[in-house]
């Protein structure tokens, strides 16, 4: 199976590292030639990539989760991470679904399920 990568708005010299390094891996594809006036909705629905390398700084990602959700929900598979500048550390953007077993669901059960899953916490309905 290959793998699609769009290296879309990096810093030059980030971007030119990656690309080197990621074009001697037999399962990827590089995609870096995106037309600047492409939005990051647009490069993704032109190269229809697994996965996008950006910038933390990039537009996008800058305006913050609405942009980046959007982008995700048009295309669940995707992947997007965004790296900081240094290229040390970085941001995996998803769109993951969760299915939870509900079993026997007391009252109490619930009523936690619906408070733990409203603060990013793991849900069981489970005794």
């Amino acid at each position: 199976m290959r793998f699609r990568v769009l290296v879309w708005a990096l810093p030059e010299m980030l971007s030119g590292i990656i690309t080197k390094v990621l074009e001697y891996e037999p399962d990827i594809d590089v995609v870096t030639h995106v037309r600047p006036e492409l939005s990051l909705l647009q490069a993704v629905e032109a190269h229809l990539p697994c996965t996008v390398l950006t910038s933390t700084h990039s537009q996008s990602v800058e305006k913050g989760n609405v942009a980046v959700a959007r982008i995700l929900l048009a295309h669940p598979e995707l992947k997007i991470v965004a790296l900081e500048d240094d290229g040390r550390s970085a941001l995996l953007y998803r769109l993951r679904l969760e299915r939870v077993a509900i079993e026997e669901v007391s009252l109490d059960r619930l009523l936690d399920a619906i408070r733990k899953s409203n603060h990013g916490m793991g849900v069981s309905l489970h005794g």
